[in-house]
C-alpha cells in the first residue's frame, strides 16, 4: 500500500531555507527591476504601464500574493515540491548577494 504524501506547507519550507518575508520582497523586486529595464527604449509603453495602475497593482503586497499562489499550485498539485524548492533555492541564492 502506497502512503500519501504530505502536503508541502510554504511556510515550513521558508523556515527550512531560512528565508524571510523581506527576502521574498527583495527577490521579486529584482524581477520587476529586470522586466521594468525592458521598457528602456519605449518609454511611451512604461509612461502606459505607471499610468494605468498595473505596476502599483503588481507591487502591491506583491510578497504575500506570491506566497499564497505557492501555496494554491502546490495544495491543487499545479507545482510539486522539486519546483518549489527551486524557486526557494533561487531566493535563497538572491539572497546571499544582496
Amino acid at each position: 500500500m502506497e502512503m500519501a504524501s504530505l502536503p508541502v506547507n510554504i511556510k515550513e519550507l521558508l523556515d527550512e531555507y531560512n528565508i524571510e518575508l523581506d527576502d521574498v520582497r527583495w527577490y521579486l523586486s529584482r524581477q520587476h527591476a529586470l522586466r521594468l529595464l525592458e521598457y528602456k527604449d519605449r518609454h511611451t509603453d512604461l509612461c502606459r504601464l505607471i499610468c494605468s495602475g498595473r505596476l502599483e497593482a503588481d507591487l502591491y503586497r506583491m510578497e504575500e500574493r506570491f506566497l499564497a499562489e505557492l501555496q494554491e499550485k502546490i495544495d491543487t498539485r499545479q507545482t510539486d515540491e522539486s519546483e518549489l524548492r527551486k524557486v526557494l533555492a533561487e531566493i535563497d541564492s538572491i539572497k546571499s548577494k544582496r
